[in-house]
């Protein structure tokens, strides 16, 4: 499915059906994915299976645990009975309960935040995480963490603005939480995609874990590496050219089920269509005044076209005219006074030139003053495009009407 197959494919009919045959959820495992095959397929007599399985994850959700000895609360277990919780049945019932809350289910507030406090609490001193909070450091787990406090962060929506008497305040206030910039710095350390960092089992896990660090955080690369670009070449080249499946040569990935369908969905999901990135800047947060602005806007639009989207942050200190060109609309904004290079001025203009669409915002009202952004920007197209200013389009201008009315 995430490989754009149709939910009316005779294979994936039938895996459906099958998959509707399981009356009574028992393992979090099992009722996670099937959860997340039925939002994936999207098909409407799959909603209540949906709803059903994500109450029953959330029931299961350890709540047990003081404030002196938490233990696993907010953590998930095998089931009821089994296991007293551990990293990766936790990550599949949190994506499992993020993909129902996709699709229209309601998820308690008080779940994500019991998650979100695990995770920090469990995130080890040098940023990683392991299967158990007592267990060794993995780039799996490292990778689970990361994308598990990114997805409770973003559905408790402790974000970049607040509230102060009439006026909202919204620049500066980083959504990011330091947990996840740990993290990330870890795995920029440890960064590989031949074998799992710190663990010899696991490899396609691993990379199913990469891209879901790379899609949720906006970052093309981690560290230095080019994450997709790397994984997909290791990832063509040890593909089975003859009957097409990939093989692990270690514990469960030897079955080339398993590890068929996590290479695929690294390849797919990792793919996804950028709908628009985020111009870095400078040395400092100023590029990024609101944060949730672009991720938010991205799961708008996610909604309204029916179509899985991703956004990115590129770092115009690095990157180049084709670079910047992967992305159909790049975003400059801020609030103070525009410093970039004639080398990053040279590439916005051919960046437009090739068809680049950039979208700036002077970061100004609700508590922000982007005078200073405003007045270089508009200098800057002065000289980039002499002949060509600025100017506000015609009320009949398609612009306006395109998506949907925008009022004056």
């Amino acid at each position: 499915l995430n490989s754009g197959v149709s939910p009316n494919d005779p294979v994936v009919a039938k895996a459906l059906t099958y998959l509707r045959s399981y009356q009574k959820p028992e393992m979090t495992y099992a009722v996670a994915l099937r959860t997340m095959a039925f939002c994936a397929a999207g098909q409407p007599e799959d909603h209540i299976r949906i709803r059903q399985n994500a109450k029953w994850l959330e029931a299961l959700q350890i709540t047990r645990g003081t404030e002196k000895d938490p233990g696993f609360r907010g953590a998930w277990a095998y089931s009821a009975p089994m296991g007293t919780g551990d990293n990766s049945n936790t990550q599949f019932a949190m994506l499992a309960l993020s993909e129902a809350e996709r699709v229209g289910v309601d998820v308690s507030a008080s779940t994500w935040r019991l998650a979100l406090d695990y995770w920090k609490r469990t995130q080890k001193p040098d940023g990683s995480w392991g299967y158990k909070p007592n267990e060794r450091a993995s780039g799996s787990m490292t990778c689970v963490g990361i994308s598990s406090t990114v997805i409770a962060l973003g559905k408790l929506g402790s974000g970049s603005a607040r509230i102060e008497g009439d006026t909202v305040r919204c620049c500066g206030e980083r959504t990011d939480s330091e947990v996840v910039r740990r993290g990330l710095q870890w795995l920029a350390r440890h960064f590989s995609v031949r074998a799992n960092p710190g663990n010899k089992l696991w490899l396609f896990y691993y990379l199913y874990g990469v891209e879901r660090v790379g899609r949720l955080t906006g970052h093309r690369f981690i560290g230095q590496h080019d994450w997709y670009r790397e994984g997909a070449e290791m990832l063509v080249h040890e593909q089975n050219a003859f009957l097409g499946y990939w093989q692990g040569s270690r514990g469960h990935e030897t079955n080339p089920l398993i590890a068929t369908s996590l290479a695929l969905l690294f390849l797919s999901k990792g793919r996804r269509p950028v709908v628009l990135a985020k111009a870095k800047y400078g040395d400092a947060d100023e590029w990024d005044q609101h944060a949730g602005g672009v991720p938010n806007l991205t799961r708008h639009l996610e909604k309204a076209w029916s179509k899985d989207l991703t956004w990115q942050a590129i770092d115009l200190n690095r990157a180049n005219s084709k670079d910047l060109l992967e992305t159909p609309v790049l975003f400059l904004s801020g609030r103070q006074s525009l410093q970039l290079s004639d080398r990053q001025q040279a590439n916005l203009r051919a960046y437009v030139e090739q068809g680049g669409f950039i979208f700036a915002e002077a970061s100004d009202g609700n508590g922000c003053d982007g005078k200073a952004f405003d007045r270089p920007f508009r200098e800057l197209m002065r000289k980039l495009f002499p002949d060509s200013t600025l100017r506000l389009l015609p009320p009949d201008h398609a612009v306006w009407y395109a998506e949907g009315k925008v009022e004056a």
